[in-house]
């Protein structure tokens, strides 16, 4: 059993929480308007909204989804996807490396 926080003092946008062979687990924290440019993640990835508001794009299929505090996505490997936020956000993200 491994455990982490995930109210880890924030290093920038993407701040790792836990790294190993297996898996990442990671802080993403972006101002209002930010984003991340189309990428993926080489294994299932999730993705849950702690503050704020963010879009939420599937860039393979063009689907977008506005995910709240709550609110969060499943992905496919290797699926590109970007982010943006609408909201100054904090998420969590799960990526799986399959």
């Amino acid at each position: 059993m491994r455990t982490f926080d995930i109210n880890t003092v924030s290093a920038g946008q993407k701040t790792p929480i836990l790294k190993d062979e297996k898996r990442a687990v990671m802080r993403l924290d972006l101002k209002a308007g930010e984003a991340l440019s189309s990428h993926s993640s080489p294994g299932p990835l999730s993705l849950l909204v702690f503050k704020g508001e963010l879009e939420f794009t599937n860039d393979e299929t063009r689907q977008k989804a506005t995910l709240a505090v709550g609110q969060g996505v499943l992905m496919d490997r290797k699926a590109l996807h970007s982010v943006r936020a609408l909201k100054d956000t904090t998420c969590f993200v799960n990526a799986i490396f399959a």
